[in-house]
């Protein structure tokens, strides 16, 4: 194989090359990782404020059973001073009905409101078993998609290694200085090496002088775009 079609050869290794790395950065950083992982924060981040809402809740109705329990006993203190007959005077009377109504009402109230709170604590619970249950699936699709993620990118870079393996040999096979060109070239162009079609430089569209044409027919000669100053390689029609 000439010099020519074995730098096209490297050339279509490069370009595969490139192709495949770019893959692995786009496995590395593949979308849906992305967005489980914001699922599953945002998931977590409810999660954790609905368990706070339930400790909270029943923070409240320890504290409240712990009044209602002071209430009790002093409305039980009070009633059996009222009803031992102890008490004569009627403003006294008056007073610890009144008393006793008032410690009834708190009573009353604050088991309302632990019964609102039980209530809020039970809807609270169905709704921590629904983000939990969507939790695991979404961990586990998170898991699911990084082993996939890894086994994408494992079969990508020993591609990549097969491919850099054969690159190598042709490299060997190649003049040194041509080597050299084409690493400048493909340090500016996207490709170093370009065919000619109709007698044009298929990289800038030029034309190509008649001479440099012909010569390219005739040999295996190194020759450039005047224009682009890319290689020029002449493939002839089968």
């Amino acid at each position: 194989m000439d010099q020519l079609s074995l730098l096209w050869e490297l050339q279509k290794y490069d370009e595969e090359l490139n192709q495949l790395i770019d893959k692995v950065k786009k496995a590395e950083t593949a979308k849906n990782i992305e967005e489980f992982e914001l699922k599953l924060n945002q998931l977590e981040y409810d999660i954790c404020n609905f368990k706070t809402k339930v400790d909270v809740d029943n923070e409240k109705i320890r504290r409240h059973s712990k009044k209602v329990d002071e209430f009790n006993f002093r409305l039980k203190d009070i009633e059996e001073k009222l009803y031992s007959g102890d008490i004569t005077d009627l403003n006294q009377i008056q007073h610890m009905n009144k008393e006793i109504k008032n410690l009834k009402d708190l009573i009353e109230e604050l088991e309302f409101e632990m019964l609102a709170l039980m209530e809020d604590i039970e809807n609270i619970k169905v709704k921590l078993i629904d983000l939990e249950n969507d939790y695991k699936t979404y961990r586990q699709k998170l898991d699911s998609a990084k082993d996939q993620r890894s086994k994408n990118i494992k079969e990508l870079t020993d591609l990549i290694k097969e491919k850099e393996e054969l690159r190598n040999e042709f490299m060997k096979q190649i003049d040194e200085v041509l080597i050299q060109k084409y690493k400048a070239i493909k340090a500016r162009k996207v490709k170093a090496l370009v065919k000619i079609s109709d007698d044009k430089c298929t990289g800038c569209h030029m034309n190509i002088p008649l001479t440099i044409v012909s010569k390219l027919k005739k040999n295996d000669d190194i020759y450039y775009c005047d224009n682009c100053d890319r290689i020029l390689l002449y493939v002839k029609k089968q």
